[in-house]
This record gives C-alpha cells, structure tokens and sequence, in this order.
C-alpha cells in the first residue's frame, strides 16, 4: 500500500532523530553500528533480551528467524522508528530504511518520489535522477508509481534510500513480495550497489538463500537472542549449487529448526515454524 506524503515525512523525521539510547556515530569511530544490552518487551513478553550487535562500514548482515523473534524489532530500533526498553544504540546520522512496500507517494512523479530523501534541495533532481540510473530505471522518471510493476518501484524505493547516500542500510523483507526471477534480479542489483557504495547493512528476511547470496554474516534469532552469528566465507558472486553454499544452508536450517527444504527457489523460514 502506497504511503502518504504526511506519512514518509514522518517517517523522515523519525530515521534522522537521535536520542540518549541511539546515539550518532562519531567521527572517525571504527564501527557503524554498535548495539549492546538491547532490550524490548511487548506485553510482558521480552521480543529482545539482551542483543549486542556491532558492524563496521561495509559490513553486510543478515537476520534470520521465525517470525515473532524480533528481527524487524531490532531493526525498527536501529532504525529509529522504535526505542529500547534497555540497552544502548550508536549508529550513523545519515541511515535510510526501505520497507517491504515501496511506499511510494501516488501523487508525486517517480523522481519526485526519491528526490524526498535527497539531502541537498538544490540538486534534488540531478541526484535524483542519478540514483534512478543506478537502479537501471530512469527512463520512468516521469512516470507515476501506479504504472509501475513490483520490481521497478522496489527499484524506486531503494533509488530513494540510496539517494540520502547513506552510511548504514536497513532492508526489512525488501523483496519479500516480488516473483522468483525479479528477485534474482534484485539480489544482483543490490550486491553491486552495496559494494560501490559500501553502506554497513542490516537485511531482515526468511529467505535463507538469500541470507547466504548477499551477507557477508547471518544472525539468527531465537528467544530474544542472537542464537548463532555465521560469518559466510564464500566468495562472490555466491552458487547455489557451491558445496560449501549447501553445507552453510543445511546448518542454518537446523538452527532454525528445519528438517528439509521442499522444493521453491530458495528457503524460506515459515512463518508459523
């Protein structure tokens, strides 16, 4: 569902915010991301109990995990669209967030759409239409969100993140919606634009395969904790077919509880498992 324009200022507002517990990154400080003691309880029920979490620049991580363990929670927190009940956050100033949904605002033309994370006003149309080139869709520049197919405004969107040129990056489920093949290809689209722009990542998906094809370290969640940290030593561009891809696949399945896999392109961790 398309946001409102009142609606991504807000959210705006909300990613640029500092607080005491998510402080910026200063200068010259060694890791993007630093998260210790985080805490988050819903109901009484401690979604968080305690992560620690730290990424350099240019570090990619993957979060893993049935739903309801709280990796879009971690996320929303390193984001700034939510707060720790405990713990303590230092993250960049300049991060950008690009949901599942595009978000993009119907009445607003597609350059406009990402001229709204453009950081210099005077140049927002240049940058704007820059970004688009790098996604490979600048020619629907003027073209209207609603003619746009899920893949192209998925490009859009992260058209629009990109355009903040941001030290971090988070994707919660960004491609979550789009068929098997669209989802290749945005998988090859982003592994080019995180290794020209070298943003410290955070990807929240079920997707197993794609944990592996794009991080350079998986993290799964259980219990409100960080259960495994995987880092993924297999060079890129990443095979399916690779042994050493199969063998990191089958061990991350049994962490997750999975027996086998049936079938699909890639692994998806069930919702209700």
């Amino acid at each position: 569902m398309s946001a409102s324009a009142e609606t991504l200022e807000n959210v705006s507002q909300a990613v640029d915010a500092s607080t005491a517990d998510r402080t910026p990154t200063p200068a010259g400080e060694r890791y993007a991301v630093r998260a210790s003691g985080v805490r988050r309880v819903f109901s009484g029920r401690a979604v968080l109990d305690g992560v620690d979490l730290a990424l350099k620049k240019g570090d990619f991580v993957a979060l893993l995990g049935p739903s309801g363990t709280g990796k879009t929670t971690l996320l929303r927190i390193i984001g700034g669209l939510d707060i720790a009940d405990e713990g303590h956050v230092v993250v960049p100033r300049l991060r950008s967030i690009v949901f599942q949904e595009p978000r993009l605002v119907p009445s607003q033309r597609v350059w406009r759409n990402v001229a709204l994370g453009a950081r210099r006003p005077r140049a927002a149309r240049r940058r704007a239409l820059d970004a688009l080139a790098e996604v490979g869709i600048d020619q629907h520049a003027m073209a209207w969100p609603r003619t746009l197919s899920g893949g192209e405004a998925q490009r859009v969107a992260l058209a629009r993140a990109l355009v903040t040129e941001p030290d971090l990056l988070l994707l919660d489920e960004p491609f979550a919606s789009l068929d098997a093949l669209t989802r290749i290809k945005m998988h090859d689209l982003l592994a080019a634009l995180c290794a020209k722009h070298q943003p410290a990542v955070v990807l929240v998906t079920h997707d197993v395969d794609e944990a592996i094809l794009l991080a350079d370290r998986v993290l799964v969640l259980s219990n409100g904790t960080i259960a495994l940290d995987q880092h993924v030593d297999i060079e890129k561009p990443r095979r399916r077919d690779d042994p050493r891809f199969l063998e990191l696949r089958a061990t991350l399945l049994e962490q997750l509880g999975i027996a086998r896999t049936v079938g699909g392109e890639g692994a998806d961790v069930p919702s209700d498992h």
